[in-house]
């Protein structure tokens, strides 16, 4: 055989070999990433947001009305989920208890997770509250949007966010997590959480140090996630409202849009409620918890698929959710903090 045709044998080998070796990798590593973001987006998934929702919606529970024998026991299951997920309490516990003017004893869970390899000095803060309207005589009230959807968002988020730094994967600043009670009592723990940053009354676990309001780079807030009954437009059902936008650094009012194009979530977004000033003053300012940040002109958001006819009513259960689309929703505001965050690690 001629030793052109041996070699032009040789390098068709080479070649086809080098190809069938890049394939195996591309695939490899698509596989990898594949792998990886089941990995961290499972805390999101339709039967772990369903398996929390059950729980807090569940007869036992009562509704969750503050300082009732059934708050007792969600409170202490959210302090088993806060431990399981790997966050750390500001304390001897995550459970801190504060007295409500004229009313029970509220209870807020609190832990932190620490995003540097260095010490940072900056705090997001995502709150979302537990309680409900509790019982009335023998009716009790679900309160499935409002707001157990809320709740699981805020778990799956901290979840998603621990498994990310298991994955040796840091960001710039540190995250708190804080399910708020007492809404219903003048949203005294928002505003208990409030006050003691305020007065500087906690302490970063890590470092000992003081928490003080200029550390508070963003509050967002999850309330009523998980219904797709009051859509922006009847012909789209996936949909999510952010009030605040305007309250962010402009080099991030436009990020959630460009967060949902380009993880191909296709939610159909509202900065508005509904396209009315007054109902946003309204929800934004006043009956929104992240309201008492708005004093010191932190930059605060919130999330929410709106009020319905379902709200305040026994039958605010389960089934009036979509979890697909509450799935949807949380993944979107994980890749906007996460962007958020690598965005402050590059400055």
């Amino acid at each position: 055989m001629p030793l052109i045709d041996k070699m032009s044998k040789k390098i068709i080998i080479y070649l086809f070999a080098a190809c069938v070796a890049s394939l195996l990798g591309e695939t490899f590593l698509q596989a990898r990433n594949k792998d990886f973001k089941g990995y961290v987006y499972d805390a999101a998934d339709t039967s772990r947001l369903q398996s929390h929702i059950e729980f807090l919606t569940d007869t036992t529970c009562g509704g969750r009305g503050t300082g009732t024998k059934y708050m007792s026991k969600v409170t202490m299951w959210l302090n088993r989920r806060f431990k399981d997920i790997g966050l750390t309490p500001l304390g001897d516990s995550f459970v801190q208890s504060f007295l409500i003017q004229g009313g029970p004893i509220g209870r807020n869970v609190i832990g932190m997770l620490p995003y540097t390899k260095s010490y940072s000095e900056t705090y997001t803060v995502v709150l979302a509250h537990y309680d409900g309207l509790g019982k009335i005589g023998d009716r009790y009230f679900p309160g499935a949007d409002s707001n157990a959807s809320g709740v699981a968002a805020l778990l799956a988020l901290a979840e998603m966010f621990d498994k990310m730094r298991t994955t040796g994967t840091y960001y710039e600043g540190n995250l708190l997590f804080v399910a708020t009670d007492a809404k219903d009592y003048r949203m005294s723990g928002a505003e208990f959480l409030h006050r003691a940053i305020q007065n500087q009354y906690l302490r970063d676990p890590f470092t000992n140090k003081r928490i003080t309001m200029d550390q508070i780079s963003l509050v967002i807030n999850l309330d009523q996630m998980g219904s797709t009954l009051s859509p922006l437009s009847k012909n789209k059902p996936e949909y999510l409202l952010m009030l605040g936008n305007d309250s962010l650094k402009e080099e991030y009012r436009g990020l959630l849009k460009r967060c949902n194009l380009k993880y191909g979530l296709n939610l159909d977004l509202g900065f508005s409620y509904y396209g009315s000033n007054s109902f946003t003053e309204t929800f934004y300012r006043k009956v929104g918890e992240q309201k008492f940040f708005l004093k010191d002109k932190i930059p605060a958001v919130m999330f929410t698929s709106g009020i319905t006819m379902n709200n305040n009513k026994i039958y605010d259960n389960l089934d009036s959710l979509d979890l697909p689309v509450l799935r949807k929703r949380i993944l979107l505001i994980f890749k906007w903090m996460e962007t958020i965050i690598q965005t402050n690690q590059r400055k």
